[in-house]
């Protein structure tokens, strides 16, 4: 477990929604698996420098979860989740997203 407070910005959370519900048409086991593996992965965060900083948005840093990455920062005290996208997709989406 880390010390840092978890934030979800209404971003990731509308990425962890759209994901969910896509996955819900395959599975409802499938669809809470892959939820819950990206939200506990969150909490693997232990420091700051601990994860790879991004490619494509070079002021985050990422984890790699399946074939999705969350990116986030260290505020203080909070880990602050931007955006949970899929790495399928085409890079430049995650270049346009407003972080």
């Amino acid at each position: 477990m880390n010390n840092f407070d978890i934030i979800w910005t209404l971003e990731a959370e509308n990425d962890l929604d759209g994901i969910y519900e896509f996955y819900l048409q395959v599975s409802d086991l499938l669809a809470h698996k892959i939820i819950s593996e990206i939200v506990l992965e969150a909490d693997k965060i232990i420091y700051h420098e601990e994860f790879q900083v991004d490619d494509i948005n070079p002021n985050y840093r990422r984890i790699i979860i399946r074939h999705f990455k969350i990116l986030y920062r260290i505020v203080e005290s909070h880990i602050i989740i931007f955006a949970v996208f899929d790495s399928r997709q085409n890079p430049i989406k995650l270049k346009k997203l407003q972080l």
